[in-house]
C-alpha cells in the first residue's frame, strides 16, 4: 500500500546541468562537422555526438521521477524500469534540512 506519493523538486543547478552540458556537446559536434580543415573533425563530431547521447540516456535513467512511501520501505522510483528500495530498519537517522 502507498502512503505518500511525491514528485522531487529540483533547483536550477540541476536543470542548467541537464540542459546546457548535452547542449555545449551538440554545438561542439556542429563545430567540428562544419570545419573540416580541423584533422578528423568528422570523428571528433560524431564522439561528441555519441558521447551527448550516452550522458542523455544516464541522466534520465538515474533521475529520480517519484518518491512513494510503502509498507515497510521508501521506494524512489527511477527512469525506466530502475528503481531503489530503502528498508525503514536501515535508516539509523532523519533530518529535516531548512531552506531559506
Amino acid at each position: 500500500m502507498v502512503y505518500h506519493e511525491q514528485p522531487p523538486k529540483y533547483d536550477l543547478g540541476y536543470w542548467l546541468l541537464v540542459i546546457l552540458f548535452p547542449l555545449g556537446f551538440i554545438i561542439g559536434g556542429f563545430w567540428l562537422y562544419t570545419h573540416p580543415e580541423v584533422e578528423d573533425a568528422t570523428v571528433g563530431a560524431i564522439t561528441f555526438w555519441g558521447v551527448t547521447i550516452f550522458w542523455v540516456i544516464l541522466f534520465w535513467a538515474i533521475s529520480p521521477r517519484q518518491y512513494q512511501i510503502l509498507d515497510d520501505r521508501l521506494k524512489v522510483i527511477l527512469g525506466g524500469p530502475l528503481s531503489l528500495n530503502i528498508a525503514f530498519d536501515s535508516i539509523k537517522e532523519e533530518k529535516k534540512e531548512w531552506k531559506r
